[in-house]
């Protein structure tokens, strides 16, 4: 199912794009169109990528190749990234202070683009999405907020659990995969992971990194 509703858009998309894609008259479908294929192609990507993570788990092949890394660096090319793909929300880097951490770069990139598209997955369209890095008593305090739908108190323990998917205002998207290997790419760094969130309000992680 996670793989066959995204091309089945891209394929509908492309069928338009067939039709109509000549005519003068439908530029702004075509626009549409090709804004849906590049969004529903990185959606597969982002699963692609956290399938793999999960195989390399469970194989006991997973490594974490560490070395001093810009955090300042990652997140603003995460944050351009997002940017150029997300046309939907109102981005905001509010404050990236310059920091260096010791990481697996490639993993600390996954991490961040989980939570940033888990934001974009559960924030209606035209609604805020903020991130920041700020330099604190030695350590980096990320965090990533949204304007979305939000979760129940009660909710909040379950969100890194492998497999569960929360009903958030009618909605329920995903193998519920990204947060725990958002967690677990935490954990192998010590990083710590504060939730906080309100129902209809949003919702803001906060990750609290050591610095080098």
């Amino acid at each position: 199912h996670e793989l066959k509703t995204p091309l089945t858009v891209i394929e509908w998309y492309i069928d338009i794009l067939d039709k109509h894609g000549q005519n003068a008259e439908k530029q702004e479908l075509r626009e549409e169109s090709i804004v849906a294929i590049r969004d529903e192609t990185q959606n597969i990507k982002s699963l692609l990528e956290n399938l793999r993570f999960l195989a390399r788990s469970e194989q006991n092949t997973l490594k974490f190749d560490k070395e001093v890394v810009n955090l300042t660096d990652v997140i603003e090319k995460v944050f351009s990234r997002m940017q150029a793909l997300d046309k939907n929300h109102v981005l905001t880097l509010a404050q990236n202070d310059s920091a260096q951490i010791y990481a697996d770069k490639l993993t600390i990139v996954q991490m961040l683009r989980i939570f940033l598209d888990n934001a974009k997955k559960y924030t209606p369209k035209g609604g805020n999405i903020t991130f920041s890095s700020r330099v604190e008593n030695g350590f980096a305090l990320v965090k990533i907020s949204d304007s979305g739908v939000g979760m129940a108190p009660e909710n909040l323990e379950k969100i890194f659990e492998r497999g569960v998917r929360l009903e958030n205002g009618g909605r329920v998207d995903g193998f519920g995969i990204g947060l725990s290997i958002a967690k677990m790419i935490a954990d192998n760094h010590d990083i710590k992971i504060d939730v906080e969130s309100t129902l209809g309000a949003g919702t803001t992680f906060t990750l609290k990194i050591h610095l080098f």
